[in-house]
């Protein structure tokens, strides 16, 4: 949400944000919070005391993802201004500034055990960033702006895009392992465009993944590497935009964040869903009872050579 006092504060109290809030990442420990903002802002709150430590000024635009590097204070987020910013969160400072996108950069996650980010944008691509050799990877293969990011491993990572497509990547090809085209859109007819892919998780160092849209709800994928494949589990009907998703870390539980607006726009709005998070059971007695239809394939296929 947006409002609240302070909203362009420094340090301490319980500053409010200037705008909508567009993302949310915890550090590994559960201690600290940061939140990036339409107000060009990111915070960090002291998930203890529920008090704001520090906004952290630099971005010139939105404030699009925020994310920590598992086991540290190292935290980058991303902006419509185009770049990547890596803080230093033990004493609230900023590091540098990473370049590279050509339009607005939609999200980012990190994983790696190295100082590495991945990052993806309106410009079709998905960076890996190698901040210590200060170098990145570039990756293309999908059609519309790249809007969501996951890192399944070291080495794999998921992607959504506006034109509907889910793709699995590895840090070590050029061209996505596999494309799920429609991934949310099989009931649709072929001359409808098919819905954005608004969010995706993955389950990490597993074979379970997850993504959100703004039509079909939150959808449950198993990824085979050896084929390389995505095969659909099964569909979880959500009324709303699907903005936000995350799992717990064993896979048990899976959490989604549903709102009648995109998180980064007002393009759209569905009035009769409500802003709320549902967390559902991921056990497979509880799928089995109340997901009777499940373990569909998904149309989708390895690029082609040279594509």
């Amino acid at each position: 949400g947006k409002g609240g006092k302070g909203g362009k504060g420094g340090k301490g109290g319980r500053g409010g944000h200037g705008g909508h809030v567009t993302a949310v990442a915890a550090s590994s420990d559960g201690r600290l919070l940061a939140t990036g903002c339409t107000d060009r802002l990111m915070r960090v709150w002291d998930t203890r005391s529920m008090e704001l430590i520090k906004a952290l000024k630099g971005h010139r635009d939105v404030v699009s993802g925020v994310t920590f590097r598992p086991d540290s204070r190292q935290l980058f987020s991303c902006s419509y201004d185009r770049t990547v910013k890596v803080w230093n969160a033990e004493i609230m400072a900023y590091t540098e500034t990473l370049f590279g996108h050509q339009s607005p950069v939609m999200g980012i996650d990190t994983m790696s055990r190295w100082e590495r980010a991945v990052s993806v944008g309106s410009d079709c691509t998905c960076r890996v960033w190698k901040v210590v050799e200060e170098s990145q990877l570039l990756f293309r293969g999908q059609s519309l702006s790249i809007d969501c990011v996951a890192h399944l491993n070291e080495e794999l990572i998921l992607t959504g895009a506006q034109d509907g497509s889910l793709a699995m990547w590895s840090t070590k090809k050029r061209r996505p392992l596999f494309v799920a085209s429609r991934a949310h859109g099989r009931h649709l007819p072929e001359a409808v465009p098919a819905p954005w892919i608004s969010s995706v998780s993955c389950v990490r160092r597993a074979d379970l993944v997850a993504s959100g849209s703004g039509s079909g709800g939150l959808c449950l994928w198993r990824f085979n590497q050896r084929k390389p494949v995505l095969s659909r589990l099964l569909s979880i009907p959500i009324e709303g935009f699907v903005n936000g998703i995350a799992f717990e870390a064993s896979g048990q539980f899976v959490v989604g964040t549903s709102a009648q607006e995109h998180r980064l726009g007002r393009w759209e709005r569905q009035a009769k869903a409500r802003n709320q998070i549902q967390l559902y059971s991921l056990r497979e007695a509880d799928l089995f009872d109340a997901y009777p239809e499940r373990g569909e394939s998904v149309a989708g296929r390895a690029p082609r050579h040279g594509e």
